[in-house]
């Protein structure tokens, strides 16, 4: 669902929007060959929608193109992210009328 919206808002921005599938690997190199390879494309930015790759493995990048970090909290602050409140998602999807946060929450570097 995630990519299918991006490639919609891309489209509808004039935009191309190049996808890579990933698998799960160890301490994501597999992942971050990947973005290599993306980056010697001459893209002008990535987004991430992976946990398996670390803020200080998407570090070099940032410094090459602009980085954000899709559908996952970005812990150091460092790289602009755009994630959901899980815990709060969870709690309005069974009901809970205990629910407070707002459903995305927005980050940008300091």
């Amino acid at each position: 669902m995630l990519f299918t919206e991006l490639q919609k808002a891309a489209h509808d921005a004039g935009l191309t929007l190049v996808t890579m599938p990933i698998s799960d690997d160890h301490r994501g190199q597999q992942q971050v060959a990947s973005l290599h390879h993306l980056v010697g494309m001459r893209v002008a930015g990535l987004i991430v929608a992976t946990g398996g790759v670390t803020s200080e493995q998407l570090r070099p990048f940032q410094r090459r193109t602009p980085i954000v970090r899709a559908g996952r909290p970005e812990p150091t602050g460092r790289i602009h992210a755009l994630s959901y409140d899980e815990p709060d998602a969870g709690r309005r999807l069974a009901g809970s009328p205990n629910t407070s946060s707002p459903w995305a929450t927005a980050t940008s570097p300091s």
